[in-house]
């Protein structure tokens, strides 16, 4: 096979042990098969990432840290006055302004941050033709504008776009001549947005939902009409695209576990602790830890005074909780595997999300039992009663997690059962092979120069 070179444009750090990162460098291996990667990163990487980032790619090209410059008077003076003309500030500023008011509100400033809210979003609705998350994920992008345009001046390079829905963004920014373009979609994010709607019920916060939701909406539908192909995870979230965009070339590529690097530990952990993992900045998490510390652990600590409901994950010291005996907080662990050896059972208490989650994977891979809501499930197929146990209520969430836990035969069957399901279907070794596959044919497109526009 001819050598390409693919680059691949990312607004995160590619790296394990966040959810996303861990699909992103996986698929960078992958690629790195193929021919020569070319590695662009709007997020500052520090010298340990960089490197390690390096070993699997020919290039790796991410922001300088800039120092924070001290505003002058004027400066100064402008940032208020901002605040009462919010049509002068940037995208950046005007999403991060709505974004505070709607995670730091107070109870005693709330009339006077409803009015505000209202004031910012009326001006956010003509000015924003993008999501809120693009904004916030393209913050370094001027910056790395030059070396973006110079990676796609060749037309024979394939551009791979993590994260789909940051295609038209980049689109508007970049001339990308007549190069192939891939798409990488971690979730049907408008479907995840949707599904929030559906659950919000502070009226300031579901206004603001809806609106995301429809711009959202209309970023994955203009990537995929962009797009000569989409990479998604699971066949739930293809269907939800080709709904979307009737005509779209979709690949369903599924979230995998490195079998090599998650090993079952030579004994069963004997202490009654619950695993959760996950980024919190990520809402479906944070409202899954949620629900299960108000209203499942309870009911587990009832039956089970002594078991420990441990939390790990990027920015979990974030999460707004009261001090509990029972429950640990690890926040930005660098090795999920020892969390992974103390715990008994990993519990995916989600009620919003898509695509295919890393957490049952893992926990799989490391011979756990999983005790999971129907949606949580979701994308991984081949679940079943012999596997996994499925929940949808509090009730019956702790019951399952009970029965678990005072059952060791039972346990380790379900965790035997998922362990060879999971390492016979979904190691990233094998996806590889898909991933390689459906690069094929995006070079046969490209070589056979019938690129044809999605209608």
């Amino acid at each position: 096979m001819q050598q390409k070179t693919i680059v691949f444009i990312t607004p995160t750090v590619p790296l394990p042990p966040a959810g996303n990162g861990t699909r992103s460098y996986n698929i960078l291996k992958a690629l790195a098969g193929m021919g020569k990667v070319k590695l662009i990163v709007l997020e500052v990487l520090n010298e340990a990432q960089k490197n390690k980032l390096s070993e699997i790619c020919s290039e790796v090209t991410s922001p300088q840290a800039t120092p924070v410059n001290k505003k002058n008077f004027f400066q100064q003076l402008f940032v208020p006055f901002k605040l009462l003309m919010p049509f002068l500030m940037s995208g950046y500023e005007l999403n991060g302004r709505l974004s505070y008011i709607q995670h730091y509100r107070s109870q005693k400033k709330m009339d006077i941050n409803r009015l505000a809210f209202h004031w910012f979003f009326f001006w956010y609705q003509f000015k924003h033709s993008f999501p809120y998350e693009v904004y916030r994920l393209s913050k370094n992008m001027h910056t790395l504008h030059d070396e973006i345009n110079l990676a796609t001046l060749n037309p024979r390079h394939i551009i791979f776009a993590d994260f789909n829905f940051f295609i038209p963004y980049l689109k508007s920014n970049i001339s990308f001549h007549k190069n192939n373009i891939v798409g990488n979609s971690h979730n049907a994010e408008f479907d995840v947005l949707l599904q929030a709607t559906a659950s919000e019920k502070n009226p300031i916060k579901l206004k603001w939902i809806k609106h995301q939701y429809k711009l959202m909406k209309q970023a994955e539908k203009k990537s995929l009409q962009h797009a000569d192909k989409t990479f998604c995870c699971s066949d739930a979230d293809k269907k939800k695209y080709l709904e979307l965009q009737p005509g779209a070339t979709i690949d369903v590529v599924p979230n995998g576990v490195d079998d090599t690097y998650f090993i079952p530990p030579a004994h069963a952990s004997s202490e009654k602790i619950l695993l959760f993992t996950g980024s919190m900045g990520y809402a479906p998490n944070a409202e899954a830890v949620q629900w299960f510390t108000n209203e499942i652990l309870p009911l587990v600590l009832k039956k089970n005074p002594a078991v420990v409901f441990k939390i790990a994950g990027k920015d979990a010291n974030l999460l707004a909780m009261q001090p509990h005996s029972n429950i640990s907080i690890y926040a930005n662990p660098e090795d999920m595997r020892p969390l992974f050896e103390t715990a008994m059972v990993v519990v995916v208490p989600l009620k919003q999300g898509g695509g295919t989650r890393l957490k049952i994977l893992e926990a799989a891979a490391m011979k756990l039992p999983v005790v999971s809501t129907t949606l949580g499930a979701e994308g991984i197929n081949g679940l079943n009663s012999s596997n996994v146990l499925l929940a949808d209520t509090a009730e019956g969430f702790a019951t399952a997690i009970v029965s678990l836990l005072n059952d060791k035969a039972f346990r380790l069957r379900l965790s035997e059962n998922l362990h060879t399901l999971v390492c016979t279907n979904y190691t990233w070794r094998s996806i590889s092979a898909n991933i390689k596959d459906a690069m094929l044919f995006t070079e046969h497109k490209f070589e056979a120069g019938c690129r044809q526009p999605i209608a």
